[in-house]
């Protein structure tokens, strides 16, 4: 996804054109950019999500500013992974906030970007005082032969999905309500920093970062979750908070300079992080932040909360990235409700005709045989040894990809 900043144009070509600032890209925003990217595809546009650099509340007087949801590179990955080809995050400032709807249709939309199909939330509002709307946009681009499609709410159990509902899960600690309607887990993101060496002291060794200014938080307390560090995901267990056993004036008495700190224990491994920027996603909530009448007692209950992490990890089932492979995803499922392990390893290339026989036939030669077992009958019989294992291969077309498919499972 081809990101434009401040003093950048887009090409000025015809596109598709979605409007909206999207914090969180929830799942009601993932339907209307998923749309924009299908419609546009239909159309032979590329898609482009027309955004701002900070909310709206931040620069206009008399409404208050949400904290953000998403740090600015969780939003892009979450946009990019939309579908959606570019995106224009536009300077919001008083200039622009003064800006009369009729301009922004005009200079922005149909000049700059050179819109030829708009999709938006059916509560969209732009221009001064926030004059235009949603029917404001269809007007003109019935007047201009643009088309325009209105997205109406998207619902879960009847609750229609919000950033400010979102807000309100973390702010009571269920982070997994927050991940449902987030449709990936609550992060939160920051470079690693040197403190007093205290975890390491008492035998559990954090990663801490302060929490992001202008981020909003989860309640303070102890989570479950899953740490990505140089690529690589890892079980994890976080404090986030104001530590109040070792600083308990900060806890009793915060200033404006006090920040929460963001704590994490890698459960597998032990890494010198300082210095490095991590990802930190949240599953579940362990129990609230609280003081312990010293070290000693609060060595303990980290020793408990381990162990409580460690079993959540152990029962979770969820696909999480492990690694990347030369830029390749590896993707775990755990699940302990099977006897059996499975490896899928999914190739998607372009399509081409000449080539699509010699794809097919490499991949049924790849799971036939290999050097060491030069026929499909010595390399099954081996296979079947390993604990009834099985290598099977399938090839198919995904619109205008050829996918081809490995796939190894044995019982455990």
């Amino acid at each position: 996804m081809r990101i434009y900043r401040e003093g950048e144009r887009p090409p000025g070509i015809p596109r598709a054109v979605g409007l909206g600032f999207f914090d969180g890209i929830h799942l009601g925003h993932q339907e209307l950019l998923r749309t924009l990217s299908h419609m546009a595809g239909l159309r032979g546009l590329p898609s482009c999500l027309f955004t701002f650099d900070r909310h709206p509340a931040e620069i206009v007087p008399g409404r208050p500013v949400p904290a953000r949801i998403s740090g600015e590179e969780d939003r892009h990955r979450a946009v990019a992974r939309c579908g959606i080809d570019e995106m224009v995050m536009q300077p919001f400032d008083a200039a622009f906030a003064g800006m009369p709807a009729e301009t922004f249709l005009e200079d922005i939309l149909s000049e700059t970007l050179q819109a030829r199909l708009i999709v938006v939330g059916h509560d969209y509002r732009f221009g001064r005082n926030r004059a235009g709307t949603a029917d404001t946009l269809v007007a003109f681009g019935a007047a201009r032969g643009i088309e325009v499609r209105v997205i109406e709410p998207v619902a879960i159990g009847g609750v229609i999905l919000s950033s400010t509902a979102i807000r309100d899960f973390l702010a009571t600690g269920a982070v997994d309500r927050a991940s449902e309607w987030l449709g990936r887990p609550f992060v939160l993101e920051g470079v690693v920093q040197g403190g007093q060496g205290l975890g390491r002291r008492l035998g559990f060794p954090t990663a801490n970062f302060p929490v992001p200014p202008g981020r909003v938080l989860p309640a303070f307390g102890v989570y479950a979750t899953r740490t990505m560090v140089r690529g690589r995901s890892y079980p994890s267990v976080t404090n986030v908070g104001m530590r109040p056993t070792v600083n308990p004036q900060a806890y009793r008495d915060p200033s404006p300079a006090s920040v929460p700190l963001v704590e994490t224990r890698l459960l597998d491994v032990d890494l010198d992080l300082y210095g490095e920027p991590i990802r930190v996603e949240f599953l579940g909530r362990i129990r609230e932040e609280r003081r312990f009448d010293g070290l000693e007692a609060l060595r303990d209950q980290v020793l408990l909360d381990t162990a409580s992490a460690a079993a959540f990890h152990g029962a979770e089932e969820r696909a999480i990235l492990l690694d990347t492979v030369s830029g390749i995803p590896v993707v775990l499922l755990r699940s302990r409700r099977f006897s059996a392990s499975v490896c899928e390893i999914h190739f998607k290339v372009p399509l081409d005709r000449v080539r699509a026989a010699e794809y097919a036939l490499l991949t049924r030669v790849l799971g036939s045989c290999c050097r060491r077992f030069p026929r499909r009958s010595d390399l099954s019989a081996h296979l079947d040894s390993l604990y009834g294992a099985e290598l099977s291969t399938d090839f198919s077309r995904n619109g205008d990809l050829q996918q081809l498919v490995f796939e190894m499972d044995a019982l455990t």
